[in-house]
């Protein structure tokens, strides 16, 4: 373009009062448009940007975009935001990101919103100054961009910008929009991210999204957000991601948590997981989860643990889980634990396990008890056990010991 075409469309700029006569000066010539330098540009009034059209705002040069003012940015309206190319967005700095209200940041596109940065991500966090703006027209420099993103803007991000969210931008997500995240992008939060979570937007995960969780993702949660998970989403862990809770996890769980826990997660636990359940926790086990548990889950019950299950919860016992009990685990046994067997529970007593009771356990046993007894059970039997359970011998038996 030579100075004497530059020299016109300086003076229809300067002098152009008419929007429309601004507007058909330019149109004549979008290759002028893409002629000017930065500098012009700058000069332009709002009413002048205003009156671009989708086509013009599409031919602007990367240098014009990044010459752009604050007070540019704020005039530029939903149609001309939308005009923007790819490229053009990506040319925007993260501070030009920042001059965007959050009414603009939703004019975006999600093609737009895919073409960003990671460094325009994290821009949307920052606080502008509104002063130049009228009144009425001021967000408030406390306004998050992430509160005015779409369910469709949300679900545009990629894998690589969702990781470009700071935790804080995470935690302003609205709980209404966390629903909106797709599977994908739940994958790539990283261990920051979760931690950023709210309760109430742990709360907002539908049973999808948490089973788009990586197990080392799970690892990740804290015990305040594991205290706000569900019953809902308690169940919708798979049971890989079971196995994934760490021990300080599994003993934050409550009681309506771990009541909630399926027969198939309960069977994923490692013995490990299954050592770190509290006393109290175990007062929540259901029969049908007593019932599930595998014969190495059995054998890593501590003695408290043993010693916390009631005698109701010991009636629900399978004999081969019986079978299984260590030495210390049938040591651990209380009286009214051992009264709570049923007679076939009884019999499920290897005769090695039987040499394992103390005489003040088997002074427990009732006489149903110890007419149920096999004769290899009864041989079992040490002299001072035979003392101490001797009152509850039914005569037919009596000459047996």
């Amino acid at each position: 373009m030579n100075n004497k075409k530059i020299k016109i469309l300086k003076h229809l700029i300067r002098n152009s009062f008419l929007l429309g006569s601004f507007s058909g000066a330019i149109t004549s010539s979008i290759a002028a448009i893409r002629d000017l330098q930065p500098l012009p540009i700058q000069n332009w009034t709002q009413d002048q940007v205003r009156a671009l059209t989708p086509a013009q705002i599409a031919a602007l040069t990367p240098a014009q975009i990044a010459a752009l003012t604050p007070t540019q940015i704020w005039t530029l309206t939903p149609a001309q935001i939308a005009a923007f190319t790819t490229d053009q967005i990506q040319t925007l700095s993260p501070l030009q990101i920042q001059d965007f209200t959050p009414t603009q940041i939703r004019d975006f596109t999600p093609i737009q919103i895919r073409a960003l940065k990671r460094d325009q991500i994290q821009a949307l966090s920052g606080s502008p100054d509104y002063s130049l703006l009228p009144p009425g027209q001021r967000p408030g420099p406390s306004t998050p961009r992430v509160l005015a993103f779409t369910p469709e803007q949300i679900k545009a991000f990629t894998s690589t910008q969702i990781q470009a969210l700071k935790g804080y931008q995470v935690q302003a997500f609205r709980p209404v929009q966390i629903k909106f995240l797709e599977l994908h992008q739940i994958r790539a939060l990283t261990r920051d991210q979760i931690r950023a979570f709210t309760r109430d937007q742990i709360q907002a995960l539908t049973p999808a999204q948490v089973q788009a969780f990586r197990p080392v993702q799970i690892e990740f949660l804290g015990l305040r957000q594991i205290w706000a998970l569900t019953r809902d989403q308690i169940q919708a862990f798979t049971p890989a991601q079971t196995r994934a809770f760490t021990l300080k996890q599994i003993q934050a769980f409550t009681e309506n948590q771990v009541a909630a826990l399926t027969p198939p997660q309960i069977q994923a636990l490692t013995p490990a997981q299954v050592q770190a359940f509290t006393r109290d926790q175990i007062l929540d086990f259901t029969p049908d989860r007593i019932k599930t548990l595998t014969l190495p889950q059995i054998a890593a019950l501590t003695r408290d643990q043993i010693q916390a299950f009631t005698p109701d919860q010991i009636k629900f016992l399978w004999l081969h889980q019986i079978r299984a009990f260590t030495e210390n685990q049938v040591a651990a046994l209380t009286p009214p634990q051992i009264q709570a067997l049923t007679p076939a529970q009884v019999q499920a007593f290897t005769p090695a396990q039987i040499k394992f009771l103390w005489p003040i356990q088997t002074r427990a046993f009732t006489r149903d008890q110890v007419a149920a007894l096999t004769p290899a059970q009864v041989q079992a039997f040490t002299p001072e056990q035979r003392e101490a359970m001797r009152f509850q011998l039914p005569k037919k038996r009596f000459w047996l010991f």
